[in-house]
């Protein structure tokens, strides 16, 4: 079954305008054609250390790798709260998946195995056929 929907995220840096001029790093997250939205990953960061094609630092020494590490887990976690918006039917928009990954605006609910079952079978029960409904055994709570 094939999405509808599109998602991505980059990072890039930016000159900040305080009075230091220092770089920061940025997650821009693009979601179904909604305006971009930008979460702040890191300040003080020194762009000589910033690879602009990759979108991710150069990897010359141990910090820098431990960095780009986290910045897929960053991309990770924000993939994840788009897929968990696009399974409960919530509205995926960039700014949704932002306030999320902040911990702001309304939670996400969360659901049990037990739930998750029973929503796929009500959900996929009228285009499978009797035969495949059948092997589908829904687990009974403990």
């Amino acid at each position: 079954m094939r999405s509808e929907n599109t998602f991505g995220v980059t990072f890039s840096i930016r000159q900040n305008k305080n009075k230091r001029k220092d770089y920061s790093v940025f997650a821009k997250i693009a979601c179904n054609n909604t305006p971009e939205r930008e979460i702040t990953i890191k300040g003080g960061f020194d762009p000589k250390n910033w690879d602009e094609g990759k979108g991710r630092p150069h990897q010359y020494n141990k910090e820098l790798r431990e960095f780009s590490t986290y910045l897929t887990k960053v991309e990770a976690k924000l993939a994840g709260i788009f897929q968990e918006l696009e399974l409960n039917e919530g509205v995926l928009t960039a700014d949704n998946i932002k306030n999320h990954y902040l911990g702001q605006g309304d939670a996400v609910e969360r659901l049990t195995m037990l739930e998750l079952t029973k929503r796929a079978y009500d959900k996929y029960s009228l285009e499978l056929k009797k035969a495949a409904l059948k092997t589908m055994v829904l687990p009974t709570p403990i």
